[in-house]
């Protein structure tokens, strides 16, 4: 669940579910519905991408899990990228100060790369692929793992963390 910043200030919290997306932000719900739910929470977009103008830009065609572009919240630590009909296709998540990644009571995005690698790929139900600090794509669960690198540990650089995490529904694993 996301908890609104509050006095204490808590971090928001995120709880990933595989196959249904991060609460209350869920895959598949409307572009207008995210905003909806992040400016109730005290978030407006850091920023937006409109993917698909931007690859036409460069006389490519954008992938139909892209072609609604992007919002980005929270000091871009929060994206979520939607498809031609805009809704969310992707929702990743980076490191940041005031975010938590709760997967099975953990907060994976200050755990070590390897770690985090080890947990998601217990719950593969196909042989998990292999360890890749650039980038591993779990796909019976749709989840990714990006640039482990130390630099993204927000506690000082210990041990590579990944930069982002992200869950995708089945337009984003196409």
């Amino acid at each position: 669940m996301i908890w609104p910043f509050s006095k204490p200030r808590k971090p928001m919290v995120f709880d990933l579910i595989p196959h249904t997306g991060m609460v209350p932000i869920q895959l598949g719900a409307k572009r207008d519905n995210v905003m909806a739910v992040m400016k109730a929470l005290g978030h407006v977009p850091s920023a937006v991408q409109d993917t698909a103008e931007h690859l036409r830009n460069l006389s490519v065609e954008p992938p139909a899990s892209s072609a609604g572009g992007s919002l980005y919240f929270i000091e871009n630590c929060l994206q979520v990228e939607f498809d031609g009909n805009h809704r969310a296709t992707f929702i990743g998540l980076a490191p940041h100060r005031g975010v938590e990644l709760r997967y099975q009571g953990q907060d994976i995005l200050t755990r070590p790369a390897d770690e985090v690698f080890q947990i998601l790929a217990g719950n593969e139900a196909s042989p998990a692929p292999a360890f890749n600090p650039n980038e591993v794509l779990f796909s019976d669960q749709i989840l990714t793992l990006w640039e482990a690198d130390p630099q993204y540990d927000p506690h000082g650089e210990r041990y590579p963390v990944w930069g982002q995490i992200g869950i995708g529904g089945k337009a984003y694993l196409e």
